[in-house]
């Protein structure tokens, strides 16, 4: 039952049960006590159907900004981090130079790794509390 409905139906028993309780005739107010009755019964339906119900929100759209603020924060706690651009075993010949570093805020391809790997576990959170 819809809680439109249900608020509708309350208000309308509401009226009948106040003129059938306000009337002089006692038989009136047995009527009254039913429609109280059947109140009482709307209520505890609505309730049960209002617990059975699954609202599901919608799943959030990942925006571009996002995408824009992420990187972002991504390369700004990077500032004091350098990649290394040969392989490791270059430590070994002992030829390292200073531009075989770069500094990680500003390589796009360790911004868009980090990026990749953060936006996925975010994705799938997002998706686990909508899933549950």
């Amino acid at each position: 039952m819809q809680i439109e409905e249900a608020l509708r139906k309350a208000f309308a028993m509401g009226e009948k049960y106040w003129m059938l309780a306000d009337h002089e005739n006692p038989s009136y107010h047995r009527k009254a006590q039913a429609v109280k009755d059947l109140f009482h019964v709307l209520v505890s339906d609505t309730l049960r159907d209002l617990n059975e119900a699954t609202i599901v929100p919608e799943p959030k759209t990942w925006t571009n900004e996002q995408d824009v603020a992420l990187r972002d924060a991504i390369a700004a706690s990077l500032t004091d981090v350098y990649g290394c651009t040969r392989v490791w075993s270059a430590w070994s010949y002992d030829n390292m130079r200073q531009d075989d570093f770069v500094l990680a805020s500003e390589d796009d391809n360790i911004i868009a790794n980090i990026f990749d790997a953060v936006k996925e576990v975010i994705m799938d959170c997002e998706k686990d509390q909508h899933d549950a």
